[in-house]
């Protein structure tokens, strides 16, 4: 697999695990250590809550543009592997056609 994509895929992951729950726990220790007032531990959540989301986008869309890349230089190309099967389709049901007629 790329590189790439692997990276891609930890970072998704990655940004994927912080959820609200962790979220908070880990706002609730910050604000023990460092002396925050609940506002501004409310703050805080918010803002790791936005940066998670904006990174999960990032990483979305980064996974989407690599799979693509990797999907196109592929010597299997899906949309001319479809294209091939349906042309092949195409003949046989003109040959299954043509044999019923000569069968009848």
């Amino acid at each position: 697999m790329n590189k790439l994509v692997k990276k891609a895929v930890l970072v998704g992951i990655g940004a994927g695990l912080l959820t609200k729950s962790k979220l908070e726990k880990t706002v609730k220790k910050a604000m023990k250590r460092s002396g925050l007032s609940p506002r501004e531990g409310k703050r805080l959540a918010r803002e790791l809550a936005r940066q998670s989301q904006s990174q999960a986008r990032k990483a979305r869309h980064f996974m989407e543009r690599e799979l693509g890349r990797a999907l196109r230089k592929s010597p299997v190309n899906p949309v001319t592997k479809i294209r091939l099967l349906r042309s092949q389709l195409a003949k046989l049901e003109k040959t299954v056609n043509r044999l019923k007629k000569t069968a009848k």
